[in-house]
């Protein structure tokens, strides 16, 4: 019984533990979270045009606190960057919003520098949808 126990805790422990989870509030607006307890993202997005102009946002921080400032996402499809204001990254920046959904886009597996501190973050699938963003 212990080692089925180990097996089963190391089987979980060797997938991705943590995904996009995805939500639809009463708005249309499509919510999509990640969180791995370390880094909490949640970005958001206004397909239907649930506000005019539409929003669309993402939220980063780190150990519960909004991280403001530079940003670097590395994957393997490349270097992208984008800048954090009042804890978040808006579409109204529009490179930098475009950088930030296309790093989520192109891997699940990202190295996130903020400030002076480096996390890789395993979001287990790749972000499922443009956002806004410019393809």
């Amino acid at each position: 019984m212990k080692i089925l126990a180990a097996v089963s805790i190391f089987g979980l422990a060797a997938g991705p533990a943590f995904a996009w989870n995805h939500k639809t509030d009463f708005r249309g607006l499509e919510i999509y979270d990640h969180e791995n307890g370390t880094v909490d993202l949640q970005i958001i997005c206004d397909p239907n045009g649930a506000f005019i102009p539409p929003i669309f946002s993402a939220e980063v921080a780190f150990n519960g606190i909004a991280y403001e400032g530079d940003m670097v996402l590395k994957t393997d499809a490349g270097t992208f960057t984008a800048l954090a204001v009042n804890g978040g990254v808006s579409a109204k920046d529009a490179t930098g919003w475009a950088n930030l959904i296309n790093a989520f886009r192109s891997s699940a597996d990202i190295e996130l520098t903020a400030g002076n501190q480096t996390y890789q973050v395993d979001t287990g699938t790749p972000f499922p949808v443009s956002c806004g963003a410019a393809e």
